[in-house]
């Protein structure tokens, strides 16, 4: 059984996420839920995925607006 739960995103950001599901035939609830698996470490155990971690805090601060930018232009939002 599955519970409900309600998020507040920046428009532009659900927009660009429903886009992304459609295309990878998925649904945003489940991209939420996997993303939320992973980062909890809930679907491996009970730690981030070890990719996870060398991830967090990878990218300089500065780079991180950059990225978004990039995510921006790439997306349309």
């Amino acid at each position: 059984m599955s519970n409900k739960l309600t998020l507040s995103i920046d428009p532009a950001v659900e927009a660009a996420a429903k886009r992304y599901a459609a295309a990878n035939d998925t649904s945003v609830s489940r991209l939420v839920e996997r993303y939320l698996a992973a980062v909890t470490g809930f679907a491996a155990g009970s730690h981030p995925s070890t990719q996870l971690q060398r991830w967090r805090g990878s990218m300089p601060e500065g780079e991180v607006e950059d990225h978004k930018d990039w995510l921006r232009r790439k997306y349309g939002v």
